[in-house]
């Protein structure tokens, strides 16, 4: 099991209505070993939400070999999803 934190503290010399407008986020969340590293990620986007104010998740694709259940994906290098892991032949397939 893997434990992340995110954390965002803003601070601002400048008052409104007498108040500093600080703010201080932090995210924590455990990921099991065995997660595909897009879990992670998927946490950290979700932070980034966070502090923005609304959802980037939508900004974000990726390219890779296997069609993401998290995120939107293309096909890397253009070409099909793989339905097998097993179906890499090439060590430069998995970079």
């Amino acid at each position: 099991m893997h434990k992340y934190t995110f954390k965002m503290i803003e601070v601002q010399d400048d008052t409104v209505s007498g108040c500093a407008n600080n703010r201080k986020i932090v995210y924590e969340t455990e990921i099991d070993d065995c997660d595909i590293w897009e879990v992670p990620l998927k946490s950290f986007v979700d932070f980034l939400s966070s502090v923005y104010g609304y959802d980037i998740s939508q900004q974000i694709i990726i390219k890779t070999h296997l069609k993401s259940e998290l995120f939107d994906s293309t096909p890397r290098n253009g070409k099909a999803y793989l339905d097998d892991p097993a179906q890499f032949f090439d060590k430069d397939d998995l970079k």
